[in-house]
């Protein structure tokens, strides 16, 4: 990250109060997309005082050439994302967001290689410059989308393509990074990969946290390859077509949910051959103790992860959690080990006649003389 702070006339004072201003990841960049289309783009994304800066804090920005002569762009805006991200260049891959990446873009005809200044005048008076060392244009081979599946394993997506890797200049590829698309196009995820990789799982719960940063679904993807000069400028990109995310595969609608507060005891009745359907959270990872008493012989539950972008459904053969072991006519007790997310308690009546009981879920202590990893 590069820091650019200074202080021009018509407001900048002293200094000593003044927002500061960083320049994130920015690039002078040729990409090629698989459609055949090629294009010249620079990007540069800010932030003020830490924040995502706002297109109303910059007054201007110019870029010049080592000839003192003005880059005229095509096109030019400004873009906002947010996004989780998943970091597959660690082991294990590192998950974090939702991240906030705002910038500003501007496209040209041709860019040569050279050494670019950018010089920034903020709405406040001060006056930003930033020196950019372009190596000129790189193509890289794309991934082609017609080698690009998606597949659900219970709550989690697993992405597969194939490299290129005897196409030219496949060897200047330093990473590849895939975006996740929601339904109106909106990108809410990124994952960052060896060139070596050629699949990907993505947790359950990291892709619901994308989902609703967009519309509620994901429903595209796109792979890219990428260089990176020495000071890790991405001076080139290439782009796959979109692949069609496979929709999660669901299986029976959870009928109007109830949602159950921890620690809260819940009374209900079922109907005859009926089921419930009961949601609630957990913010933190511990011991929870599910509590179902006065439950018939002809009654069970099962837990699952609650698929809040699933259209309400509960995915095809999900992971159940934990599950009912009751027999007889005693009360059910279980102490389960959850994670921090949402959780979907299914309660089936199996017979012709109704049933009551009441419900309680309460974060669970263990003894002092009892470990916790004895009791699963």
């Amino acid at each position: 990250v590069l820091l650019a702070v200074g202080c021009g006339g018509g407001g900048g004072g002293d200094g000593g109060d003044d927002p500061v201003y960083e320049f994130g990841s920015f690039f002078l960049q040729y990409r090629v997309f698989e459609n055949t289309s090629v294009g010249y783009l620079a990007f540069l994304p800010m932030t003020k005082d830490g924040e995502a800066i706002q297109e109303a804090d910059i007054d201007d920005i110019r870029i010049y050439t080592s000839a003192n002569t003005v880059l005229n762009p095509i096109n030019e805006g400004f873009s906002t994302e947010s996004y989780m991200y998943l970091n597959c260049m660690v082991e294990p891959c590192a998950q974090s967001g939702p991240l906030k990446e705002n910038g500003f873009w501007r496209t040209f005809a041709f860019l040569p290689e050279d050494i670019y200044s950018v010089e920034v005048d903020t709405a406040d008076g001060q006056a930003l410059n930033l020196d950019a060392p372009y190596p000129g244009q790189l193509v890289l081979p794309i991934v082609l989308s017609s080698t690009m599946q998606s597949t659900w394993e219970g709550n989690d997506l697993v992405l597969t393509w194939t490299n290129p890797l005897g196409a030219a200049n496949w060897a200047e590829v330093d990473q590849l990074r895939i975006k996740l698309f929601d339904g109106t196009g909106k990108s809410v995820m990124y994952i960052r990969l060896y060139p070596s990789a050629d699949t990907v799982t993505i947790n359950g719960n990291l892709l619901n946290q994308a989902a609703e940063l967009g519309a509620g679904t994901l429903a595209s993807w796109e792979v890219q390859t990428r260089a990176y000069d020495e000071s890790n400028m991405n001076f080139a990109r290439s782009y796959s077509n979109k692949g069609v995310l496979e929709p999660r595969p669901c299986l029976g609608e959870v009928i109007d949910p109830l949602w159950l507060n921890i620690g809260t005891t819940l009374s209900d009745t079922i109907e005859p051959l009926g089921t419930k359907f009961y949601v609630f959270e957990v913010v933190d990872q511990m011991s929870y103790s599910i509590s179902l008493y006065n439950m018939a012989t002809d009654n069970d539950w099962a837990l699952y992860e609650y698929i809040s972008n699933c259209e309400d459904d509960y995915p095809e053969d999900p992971p159940v959690i934990a599950e009912s072991s009751n027999i007889g006519t005693v009360p059910e007790f279980m102490v389960v080990p959850l994670e921090p997310k949402k959780h979907l308690l299914v309660v089936d009546e199996y017979d012709d006649k109704p049933s009551s009981y009441s419900l309680d879920i309460t974060k669970y202590t263990f003894p002092d003389n009892i470990p916790e990893d004895s009791w699963f």
